[in-house]
C-alpha cells in the first residue's frame, strides 16, 4: 500500500486588544440586581463592556457597539441555568 501525501496549510495571525478593569458596581439585569466587575475590552474593531458577578463570575451583561451604531447587549435572564441549576442559586452557592 503507497502512502497518501498529506498538505497542511497553518494561517496564523495576531488580534491585539486591551482589557482594562474599571471597578466595582451593582447592576439589575432581569434576572436581579447582583454586585458586579465591570471590565471593557478594546480591539481594533470597537469595544465591549462585560460585567461579572462578584463571587459566581457569572456574565451578567455582555455590550458591544456593531458597525451600523447599533448597540448589542446580552444578559442574564431570570429563567437562566448553570450546568442545570438556576442562576438565582448557582450565584448565592458562591458568595
Amino acid at each position: 500500500m503507497s502512502g497518501v501525501a498529506i498538505h497542511t496549510t497553518v494561517d496564523t495571525s495576531t488580534d491585539a486588544y486591551r482589557v482594562t478593569y474599571l471597578g466595582q458596581k451593582e447592576i439589575t439585569v432581569a434576572a436581579g440586581t447582583y454586585p458586579a466587575c465591570h471590565f471593557s475590552n478594546a480591539t481594533t474593531e470597537g469595544q465591549v463592556d462585560v460585567y461579572y458577578s462578584v463571587g459566581s463570575g457569572l456574565p451578567l451583561v455582555i455590550a458591544s457597539r456593531i458597525e451600523d451604531g447599533g448597540l448589542v447587549r446580552m444578559e442574564m435572564q431570570p429563567d437562566s441555568h448553570v450546568n442545570g441549576v438556576p442562576v438565582s442559586q448557582y450565584h448565592a452557592s458562591r458568595q
